[in-house]
Formats: C-alpha cells, structure tokens, sequence
C-alpha cells in the first residue's frame, strides 16, 4: 500500500513539473507583459533566458512604447513612462538604452545595449500607457483667414478637441498634418497662435516629424496630454492643394549656359542667395535647366 501510495505521489509530482514546463514554454524570449493590463498601462516587464525582467528608462522614448504597444496587441501609446512611475520591479533588468525607429514588429527588434548589459535600478524602471483605437485621432485646422487650407492646427483625441504646442513645431510636422487634410504641399508652419489661440486641452508637445509620417501619432512626441504650454503657443500651418510651379533662369551671362540663377516662385522672380552654396546645388539647378553637367558655382554674376 506505502509502494502504490509513494509511486502515485511520484507520478503526481512529474505530472506537475511537466505542466509547469508546459506552462514556461508558452513564453518565448521577447514576450512582453504589463502589470496592469486591465487598465492598458503598467511597468513593462519582457521575458528573457526562462525570466520576466524589467526594462531601464535610460533613452525610453515615445517610439519604444509605440512599439511595445503594438507587440501587446494595442495601436497606439500614448505616452511614455519612466522613474518606476507603476513601481519597482524585481530581479533582472533586460534592456536599457532601447532605440526603435518605430516601424518594428517586436520590441526585441529595436537596438538596445545587449541582454542584461544596463547602469541602472529598479528605480529606472520603463511603462507604457496604450490606447485601444486609433480611429478617434483626427486634425482640423481653425481660424483660416477665409480659406480651409490654413489654421491653427486642432487634433481629436478620445472624442475631445485640443491642440498643439509649438514647441519644436517645423515645416516637417506641418508637411503630415497637410497630407492627413489630404494637401499634397505646404507651405509654412507659424507658430505662437498666429491663427489666434485655442481653449482646452494641449494634446500634443515637442512634436517631431521627419516629414514621411502618414499619421501625427507616428511621429515623435513628449506624450498625450504632457506639456509645458499656454495656448498663446498654439501651432499652426498653411497647406496647399498643389506644389507651387517653380522655374528657374539664368540671368547676366556672356553665355546661354551660365548666369545668376534665379527662381520664379508663385508667379514672381527672385534670386538665390549664396549661403552654403555648392557645386552639388549647381548640377541640380543645371539637371533642372537641361544640362547634363554642372562646371562649376559661381558668385560672379
């Protein structure tokens, strides 16, 4: 009877490690996890060697959540989380000085210092906040002088308008909200509320667009609903339904293959001033003219 009783415990106990192997094979080097993902936030924990580790904040950026959000299955971050900010973690500290361009599938796939090579404490611990939809992201622009290409710019977030600090705004983050309005051209981005200034929320700070985005929430930024603005900052932009015709001439000449250049934009003429200008400049004004060859740059004319 101690034999039959001994022998099934035996197997009991097999039974159970095999589940528990069964169970930590499930997880493959990579996987993430959060530890309040009922509320789509937490510290972000990745699993690593048969461990659930932390990840450093050391370089943590709005990209790097981006993509983590988007491995956990959600479309959009919309802010970054540093400093233990959902407390410390245990253990091991997996990553630290993650750089993601943001276009990865797996957050494992974005560069970082090596497994387990950081200088930090669970007190640097990273999190992320998702967001289930991206449907309800929209922009408008308001206070045109008269035209619909042209305003402060005003994004939906959650169903609720606000605007965009101007904060590092340039021509790069106008150009993806015109092509977002459906403008194929812009033309400038005024800041300091020059379309007059806003009211409610500030939704977006530091924005910082390379110019290809197709979505504002593909570029950079210091996080939904973080900033250190008035509404006297509000951005704006003036887009165009089409790139402006532009030609050029040569002008003063003893030649027809030589001159100052000079450039017709929007139906008037004007020259090209000569800061940084280099033979590389030349060969595409000559390329753009019907040359094949640009001799050389010139200040003589």
């Amino acid at each position: 009877m101690r034999r039959s009783i001994s022998a099934l415990l035996s197997a009991t106990v097999l039974l159970f490690l095999g589940f528990r192997s069964s169970v930590a094979q499930n997880f493959t080097n990579g996987d993430l996890r959060l530890t309040n993902p009922e509320n789509k936030e937490g510290r972000l924990e990745i699993y690593y060697n048969g461990t659930w580790g932390t990840i450093c904040d050391d370089g943590w950026q709005l990209r790097d959540a981006t993509v983590a959000c988007r491995q956990l299955g959600y479309p959009v971050a919309i802010r970054k989380s540093t400093r233990a900010e959902f407390g410390r973690g245990t253990g091991e500290i997996w990553l630290s000085d993650v750089e993601c361009t943001g276009e990865e599938e797996r957050l494992e796939e974005c560069g970082h210092s090596g497994w387990g090579v950081h200088r930090c404490r669970h007190s640097e611990d990273a999190g992320i906040v998702c967001n289930e939809t991206l449907a309800d992201i929209s922009v408008r622009l308001v206070g045109g002088n008269g035209s619909d290409f042209e305003g402060r710019v005003e994004v939906s977030f959650g169903g609720e308008w606000g605007t965009i600090c101007d904060d590092r705004w340039s021509v790069n983050d106008a150009r993806v909200i015109c092509r977002m309005l459906g403008y194929n051209a812009t033309l400038s981005a005024p800041p300091r509320g020059a379309f007059g200034e806003g009211n409610g929320t500030i939704w977006l700070d530091d924005v910082d667009c390379n110019g290809d985005e197709v979505h504002i929430k593909d570029c950079h930024h210091g996080g939904w609903g973080e900033h250190n603005c008035g509404h006297s900052e509000d951005a704006g932009v003036v887009c165009a339904a089409a790139t402006p015709e532009i030609e050029l001439r040569l002008v003063g000449g003893s030649t027809n293959n030589e001159g100052r250049l000079e450039m017709r934009y929007n139906g008037e003429w004007g020259t090209i001033c000569d800061d940084d200008w280099s033979n590389r400049n030349a060969k595409v004004a000559c390329r753009q003219l019907g040359y094949k060859y640009a001799e050389r740059s010139s200040r003589d004319f």
